[in-house]
Order: C-alpha cells, then structure tokens, then sequence
C-alpha cells in the first residue's frame, strides 16, 4: 500500500498537494513508532506488541475508508498506519524467536528463507 498510497488519497478525493503531504507523513511515523517500540516494547512480548500492531493497522485501513477528501481524516490515517508499519518492520524478526526459541533461530529462518526447489534437489541439501 505504502507505493501506492498517493494515489489511492487522490482517488478518495483528496488533492494532489494534501495526499503527497499526508504520504510523506508515514515514513517519520514508521521512526516514531519504531521509538515507541524501543522505549516500551521491552516489558511486553513480541507478540503482544505485534498484535497491538496489527490492532493499529485495522483502525488505520478504518479511518482510510472513511477519508472521502478530508485531509484531516487522511492525517488521522497516516499516523496509526505509519506506527505499525515501523513497529511490524521490527516484530517481524522479533517474534519468531519468542514463538520457536531462539536456540535454532537461525537455522529455522534459513530453512524459511530457502527457496522451493525439486523434490530430488531438496532431499541433496537436507
């Protein structure tokens, strides 16, 4: 959504100046959320603060439908949506290792990360 997110104002009916200015709003809002995380994520768990996260998220894809050309309605959205796609950035590395252990952590993301091959090739590199 993030690349598309100029356009997508523009079409609720917003002006081309406000949606740029309300577009350019979420990347400081991903740092300020990614602060936040920092400064209190720490006596919660990953998951916890994904799912706080996401919760984020919902209400700003909410607040979004509801922008119908009013900047304000559009800032309202920037802020929430631009805090869980910074925090989400961070938990996505994060909650895997509370959820697996972090003991095979690395290995795990590997074998995730490993592209899907043949049969006959997969079983060469198990």
């Amino acid at each position: 959504m993030a690349a598309h997110v100029i356009g997508l104002l523009t079409a609720t009916g917003l002006s081309a100046r406000d949606a740029v200015l309300v577009g350019s709003l979420i990347g400081p809002m991903q740092v300020a959320g990614r602060i936040m995380e920092f400064a209190f994520g720490r006596q919660l768990q990953a998951l916890a603060v994904g799912t706080l996260a996401f919760a984020l998220m919902v209400i700003a894809l909410a607040l979004f439908t509801q922008v119908h050309g009013v900047w304000i309605v559009a800032l309202a959205f920037a802020i929430p949506y631009g805090w869980s796609n910074g925090v989400m950035t961070i938990v996505r590395g994060t909650v895997p290792a509370e959820l697996f252990g972090q003991r095979d952590y690395g290995a795990l993301l590997g074998r995730l990360a490993r592209p899907q091959s043949s049969p006959r090739r997969s079983r060469r590199w198990r």
